[in-house]
């Protein structure tokens, strides 16, 4: 029973909290959560309607911070698992 309302809470915070996070940030966060090649790959895929030219470092000075930082996160986290190659 303890561990099911755990369960819930913790799923209601992470609906909460993706509610007020960008489109770009929500990017960030798959791609963190990416193992392999594929994974990346598939996240790619899945924004790239979205964010259109966003991710384009051409673009990046006209971003809001929180965009500019979400981007950077996203490319520590792919340059973490190329390292581990």
């Amino acid at each position: 029973m303890y561990r099911t309302t755990l369960l819930f809470v913790g799923v209601l915070v992470s609906i909460a909290a993706t509610g007020c996070k960008s489109d770009l940030e929500k990017y960030a966060d798959d791609v963190c959560a990416c193992k392999d090649e594929k994974c990346f790959k598939e996240v790619e895929e899945k924004y790239k309607d979205k964010l259109g030219d966003k991710t384009k470092l051409k673009n990046i000075d006209e971003l809001p911070a929180k965009d500019k930082e979400a981007i950077g996160k996203a490319l520590k986290c792919v340059l973490e698992q190329a390292a581990k190659k």
